[in-house]
């Protein structure tokens, strides 16, 4: 277990050095790794490594550090060129942006610092991740619905598959993240007006009993439904902000 994600930095940035050598050009930890809320043993460890290259030749040299680390329980990480994270920021915004919420550079440059996210693409992908978990819920609502306990770990994890559209939707409303979970949902409470919600509940006590199972589903999807709503608000042009201007949380 990983008790401080701190303790392990030089240690990691040595083996990843040693295996890419100059092909190694930055890494860097991001999410609740570098945040008051890493909680050792169920926080993700989530780094992203960028490459001068992706060859065949780099992955294979790589391979044996990234299985060390994962044993010890990293995420398997996310390997970029400068060329392919160009190449995606206007299909994976909301990722960019989640990133750069909170993030820490290991080694090399920041390739996070300058991204240029536009507003367009972070509307258009909440769009579809919404729209996406919408048809996700009802198929797993069907297959955990006489199993309480599954169909809350369902909610919970349809909820932390929201979160960053979550504050992709605070910054498209013009405001700034917050830098604790529970204050984003929070936040994206009272903007689209749902105001003290399931969402809420569930990010506080995910557990779901046999009688309450179809209620929490029933109220869950009337939230995400509420936020689709904003978001096509949004959309039509109600707060279109430049969203580039979106740096890492202070």
């Amino acid at each position: 277990m990983i008790r401080n994600p701190n303790d392990i930095v030089d240690s990691l940035v040595a083996g990843f050095s040693g295996a890419a050598g100059e092909r190694l050009l930055g890494i860097t930890m991001y999410g609740s790794a570098v945040s008051h809320e890493y909680r050792p043993g169920a926080s993700d460890v989530t780094i992203l490594v960028v490459l001068a290259d992706t060859s065949a030749v780099v992955l294979r040299a790589i391979a044996p550090v990234q299985a060390r680390w994962m044993r010890r329980g990293v995420a398997a990480p996310l390997y970029l060129t400068p060329r392919t994270i160009a190449s995606s920021l206007a299909s994976f915004p909301v990722e960019f942006l989640d990133m750069r919420h909170a993030y820490r550079v290991l080694y090399g440059e920041d390739f996070l610092a300058s991204l240029q996210l536009r507003t367009d693409d972070l509307l258009a992908q909440c769009r579809r991740e919404v729209a996406g978990l919408t048809l996700r819920l009802t198929q797993e609502f069907v297959t955990a619905s006489r199993d309480p306990r599954r169909l809350g770990g369902v909610l919970a994890s349809s909820l932390r598959r929201l979160m960053p559209v979550f504050k992709a939707i605070v910054i498209l409303s013009r405001e700034k993240i917050p830098s604790s979970t529970a204050e984003i949902v929070a936040s994206v409470e009272d903007l689209t007006g749902l105001g003290a919600s399931v969402l809420s509940e569930i990010y506080n006590n995910p557990s779901v009993t046999k009688d309450t199972a179809a209620t929490k589903y029933e109220l869950f999807t009337r939230a995400v439904g509420t936020i689709a709503d904003h978001i096509e608000r949004l959309h039509d042009g109600i707060a279109t902000p430049d969203a580039s201007c979106a740096g890492p949380a202070s």
